[in-house]
Formats: C-alpha cells, structure tokens, sequence
C-alpha cells in the first residue's frame, strides 16, 4: 500500500507527487481506519431483535388495517344511510364481537365466508383471491 504525501502540478499539466511505501505496521493502522469508517454506516442487530421489530411492524400495519376498515365502515354506513353515532357503533361493536370469536377460535375465517354467501349471495374477494 502507498500513500501519497503532497502533489504539485508542474506548469506543463504533470502531477508531481511524492510516495511513500507504508510498512507493515502502518498498513494495519489505515486498514483498521478504513474498517471503522466503513462499520460506522452498519447497523448490527441481532436476530432475536431483528424478529421482534418484524413482529411489531407486522403488527402495527395490522392495527392500522383495521382502523381504517372500520373508518371507513363507519363513514359508509353514515353516507349511505344515514347512520348515526349510536348505529354507526352498534355495527362495529358487533364487528368487534365477531373478529373476537375469530381470535379465540370459535369462528373461523371460512365459516364466516360460507355464512355470508349463503345469507347474502356475496363472496369478498381481495386482489383476486378469495378470503377465508
């Protein structure tokens, strides 16, 4: 490894310079230096970490999904029917209940799906796929 010194450029456009050839000593040091600077711009994290911020992002998302599908059931039960505070809340309380048998498993997703066909003739779909 060379290191250069100090460069003049004559007055015919050449570079001038004088090089130093670095022991082994002084390479190390550059090369450590050069190690730190490249490792301040690296994150390290463990796994377990990496899984657990994986987790609440998933989650997060997850949350805000819901919120906005309840806002926006909300809003559309207001501005297609009329609804006020008082129905708007009894539909998402009773969309709480029913997500709430989900998460402790005395509904599943699929029997949820087959109920709505069946009472409405309505099958959700989401991004061509069919739920449950």
């Amino acid at each position: 490894m060379c290191t250069f010194l100090d460069g003049t450029v004559t007055d015919d456009g050449i570079m001038e310079c004088e090089v130093r050839v670095l022991g082994r000593a002084e390479r190390r040091k550059a090369e450590r230096r050069a190690r730190i600077e490249d490792n301040k711009q690296t994150v390290r994290m463990h796994k377990s970490d990496i899984n657990k911020l994986k987790d609440d992002v998933r989650e997060e998302v997850s949350m805000y999904s819901v919120d906005m599908l309840l806002t926006c059931i909300g809003l559309a039960e207001h501005r297609l029917y009329g609804f006020g505070p008082t129905r708007i809340m009894r539909t998402l309380n009773y969309i709480d209940q029913l997500m709430g048998d989900i998460n402790s498993d005395v509904c599943t997703m699929p029997e949820y799906v087959e109920a709505l066909k069946e009472e409405t003739g309505i099958v959700i779909r989401s991004e061509g796929r069919k739920i449950g």
